[in-house]
């Protein structure tokens, strides 16, 4: 989930100075607000948040069939920069709810329902919805909600009610939601009691999903749509227990949904067994730099260079350290965004006034450098293996080198097949005591 501060109006173009740079290069953060994307979004030339925004107009919107989709790609990949972009289109006809789960490493199908419910909950409360339905307060739908979490998901834990008798309803919920993050996302035994209290009442929890749900259409005239962040962030095996064994409570609801998972699990052996429980599963895909045979990508070499002319203005990067620096991305935008960001810091701790190729370089060694920390000796033969091949395979070890980003993925309208990230491709050479 992304908690950064947005970026400043005034940077908001590319950047003019070296400073600047630093700034607006964060590899963190995705675009978010329209005003970023409108400054710095690329189209890339896919068409999955195409195809996505029209599965949900055909089904979701014109019959009332919801839909439940997967989107998957290299961490820093820009999968949430299409989510944003994606949501922005559609937020005049959509409710949309985003759930986030930071960087937790445990997340289980009973955090699912429960931080959607409360999420849909707080995000209603907070565009008014409440306030426009005194109708329904009066049915006591939200009330009865109200006491249900109180009840059952705080069940057991000291809460404080920082809020008189005669608060009105929406501020109860928001203070009750602010209560609830705090415990769920700070207090690991307090999270535990939640689980423990919601476990076997999920389906309760999916009722007043579906209950609210319905309250925000006909009220505020748009569909929910929920969009599940951070669940692409878990390894392997956690990725497997959530996606692959609670399959139907991630589905069970109402509401359409979009959920991001690991690279990784799209190519386990339980992925086919995942999928029919979704309408579609998606691969954002890398941008080439060089097809198969070698032979350099033009077309995805000119959009990686609007990535960086979209930020930097082209006096504050020579033609040379530019082209090394999208070359070492391997079409990874996290990648080349951080080399960017370490190029500039280098630049400025020079005293110089743009990137030129001995930033660039430095930049290249620090990104190989985080490689070499996190890669074990046995992964340097499978990664010159597969540097050789471009086969893409369903192994754990296949697995766990995408989801580390030794290993990326390529397709982009063809047989998708992979290659080993250029920044660490020297040292695998090296290591593996065979030239090209």
């Amino acid at each position: 989930m992304n908690t950064l501060t947005p970026i400043k109006q005034d940077l908001l173009q590319p950047a003019k100075n070296i400073e600047d740079v630093i700034s607006i290069c964060d590899p963190r953060r995705p675009l978010s607000s329209g005003e970023e994307i409108n400054a710095f979004y690329v189209d890339r030339g896919s068409t999955v948040r195409d195809e996505i925004r029209l599965q949900l107009e055909i089904n979701d919107l014109k019959r009332g069939i919801p839909v439940k989709f997967l989107l998957t790609g290299h961490k820093g990949s820009g999968k949430s920069t299409e989510l944003n972009y994606l949501c922005n289109e559609i937020s005049d006809r959509y409710f949309i709810v985003k759930v986030g789960f930071g960087l937790r490493p445990d997340i289980s199908h009973v955090d699912i329902i429960v931080k959607a419910a409360m999420a849909l909950l707080t995000n209603a409360t907070d565009q008014k919805v409440i306030n426009r339905t005194a109708v329904q307060i009066a049915e006591g739908t939200l009330d009865k909600f109200l006491s249900f979490i109180q009840n059952t998901v705080l069940g057991g834990l000291p809460y404080r009610e920082n809020f008189d008798a005669s608060s009105g309803l929406n501020i109860k919920i928001n203070a009750l939601g602010l209560e609830f993050e705090g415990k769920y996302e700070a207090e690991a035994s307090s999270r535990d009691k939640i689980r423990a209290n919601a476990e076997n009442k999920l389906h309760e929890y999916i009722s007043y999903i579906n209950e609210l749900s319905e309250k925000v259409r006909e009220t505020y005239g748009k569909n929910v749509l929920f969009v599940f962040e951070d669940t692409d962030k878990l390894d392997i095996d956690a990725a497997k227990q959530l996606f692959y064994n609670r399959t139907r409570a991630l589905t069970e609801f109402f509401p359409s949904a979009i959920y991001l998972f690991p690279i990784g699990l799209r190519y386990a052996t339980e992925f086919a067994n995942i999928q029919q429980y979704f309408n579609n599963a998606y691969c954002l895909d890398n941008i080439k730099t060089h097809h198969r045979n070698g032979e350099k990508y033009t077309e995805g070499w000119e959009i990686l260079q609007k990535f960086v002319r979209n930020r930097i203005s082209t006096n504050l990067i020579t033609d040379s350290a530019e082209e090394k620096i999208i070359a070492a991305s391997g079409g990874l935008v996290r990648s080349l965004i951080q080399l960017l960001s370490s190029a500039a810091l280098s630049a400025l701790a020079k005293e110089r006034y743009r990137i030129e190729d001995a930033d660039a370089d430095r930049a290249i060694v620090r990104l190989r450098g985080e490689f070499i920390a996190r890669l074990k000796d046995e992964d340097y033969a499978l990664l010159k293996e597969r540097y050789e091949s471009k086969r893409l395979s369903g192994n754990i070890s296949i697995q766990n080198l995408l989801q580390s980003l030794a290993l990326l993925e390529y397709a982009n309208g063809g047989d998708p097949w992979c290659d080993v990230h250029p920044a660490i491709l020297p040292t695998v050479l090296e290591r593996t005591k065979r030239n090209v």
